[in-house]
């Protein structure tokens, strides 16, 4: 539908799109059960980095130009075959955070654990065309 409305635009000789959205599995926590569980962020990122060795961001600039940086977890979203189909949370929701009272904290005990996407960017550019 947006193809069709950019073509209408006067000057607009082709539309080139690429990518989709790009999934990112967040954690949201709840400051109330941080606090009682005596956790603080800190841990939460520490404990995350440590389950998942490997890390990825989202893009770097290069003059006029970005390129899209991703890095291959190592904590399993259930997209094993098919990376588009991962919605488990759970080994992420399973991550040890600490303890206590001698019962380990986990992130689903102080965190919202869920699938979001990284907002898209667009790029834009314009021809003349000379007569």
């Amino acid at each position: 539908m947006v193809l069709r409305r950019l073509y209408t635009v006067p000057g607009v000789v082709q539309v080139n799109s690429f990518g989709g959205p790009t999934k990112e599995l967040e954690v949201e926590a709840d400051p109330n059960k941080l606090q009682a569980y005596s956790v603080t962020l800190p841990q939460i990122v520490t404990a995350l980095g440590n389950a998942n060795v490997n890390v990825g961001g989202r893009e770097i600039a290069i003059g006029q130009q970005s390129a899209n940086i991703r890095g291959v977890g190592l904590i399993d979203d259930g997209g094993t075959y098919d990376i588009t189909k991962g919605q488990d949370v759970s080994d992420i929701e399973n991550i040890v955070l600490g303890q206590s009272n001698g019962t380990p904290v986990l992130v689903k005990d102080v965190a919202r654990v869920y699938v979001g996407y990284v907002p898209r960017t667009g790029i834009v550019g314009k021809t003349t065309m000379m007569t």
